[in-house]
């Protein structure tokens, strides 16, 4: 079934990354969150956050939205997400070990925003930031509810610059 696939895909080698990136994330899932890339990059992760803060502003509205993460964050983009979603307006619950899990509805298209306009909307959040291949790229996926947000990025000159759009994987 994917073999008709692979041809084309040679044809365009960063849309092919990309593709494979993409349906690969479903392994990914399904393991280890956190950050998996080498010290060299950290300067550059709190861009990087302050990235993603405001890819998660266009989809969800801040101030009515409850994010709970599902890992620890020692690292320092771990650390820099927090501090920019919060700076964006987001309510975060950090994580804890010790705390009873938090149930929350499945992510779909008609949960997006709360039935009531006045309630919070939670969401689960988790996040995997690693280097994709030796070419300088890197991909981070946020997890929200477990549905995928991927994005494609490359370091330049210690920064982030997105190399390619932000895909949300739905179930």
């Amino acid at each position: 079934m994917c073999m008709p696939i692979l041809p084309r895909l040679r044809r365009l080698p960063f849309l092919g990354v990309l593709v494979m990136l993409t349906w690969l994330n479903g392994c990914a899932v399904t393991g280890n969150y956190g950050n998996f890339i080498q010290d060299e990059a950290s300067a550059a992760q709190s861009q990087l956050a302050k990235d993603s803060a405001k890819q998660l502003e266009k989809l969800y509205p801040a101030a009515k939205t409850h994010l709970i993460l599902q890992q620890d964050t020692p690292d320092s983009f771990g650390k820099a997400l927090v501090a920019s979603l919060r700076e964006a307006g987001f309510a975060v619950q950090t994580f804890d070990q010790h705390q009873p899990k938090i149930k929350t509805a499945p992510h779909s298209p008609q949960t997006l925003l709360p039935v009531n306009p006045d309630a919070p909307l939670q969401l689960k959040l988790a996040y995997i930031l690693d280097q994709a291949g030796e070419d300088g790229l890197y991909h981070l996926t946020l997890l929200l509810n477990h549905q995928a947000l991927t994005r494609l990025y490359r370091l330049d000159d210690n920064r982030f610059i997105a190399a390619g759009d932000l895909v949300w994987k739905k179930e």
